[in-house]
């Protein structure tokens, strides 16, 4: 009879305590629904985010310009024009400057060209003067020796 009532025993035990691969299943289906609800929540929250991206670039790029000139007052316009034709003004300053000095570079180049081609003649012309000399001198040389020549036979 103790046999039984052990035998009886032991089945109680196994039935009362879950078993360790139904503790995993149970454990692993809470938590794929955890995961489940997680991605649907991220999702939802991301469209939400889209949407208000969408509505605040469409606000962005489809206002009218005109709606923010009326909500300046005429002093603000007219400085705006005044600054305008300021601008046109700095614009043409700077293309005649920029004429101005490529001319003024043209010209420096040109200079710089032509003293180096007097340059040039001067170190021609010493060297003419040079050799011009060189040839009095020798002449005035020759032009002693034939005096002393002239002298010795008279």
């Amino acid at each position: 009879m103790q046999e039984t009532e052990m035998a009886h025993y032991v089945n109680d035990q196994f039935v009362t305590e879950p078993r360790r691969g139904q503790e995993k299943k149970e454990n692993a289906h809470k938590t794929e629904r955890r995961l489940g609800k997680l991605l649907f929540l991220s999702f939802g929250l991301l469209c939400v985010l889209q949407a208000m991206l969408n509505v605040s670039l469409r606000l962005i790029f489809y206002s009218n310009d005109e709606s923010v000139i009326l909500e300046c007052n005429a002093t603000q316009l007219t400085d705006l024009i005044q600054l305008q034709t300021d601008l046109k003004k700095c614009k043409t300053k700077f293309i005649k400057l920029t004429d101005q000095h490529n001319n003024l570079e043209e010209r420096f180049n040109a200079l710089t060209r032509d003293n180096n081609l007097l340059e040039n003649r001067i170190t021609e012309l010493n060297n003419m003067k040079k050799n011009v000399e060189e040839e009095r001198h020798r002449l005035r040389m020759r032009l002693r020796n034939l005096g002393e020549e002239c002298s010795c036979c008279s």
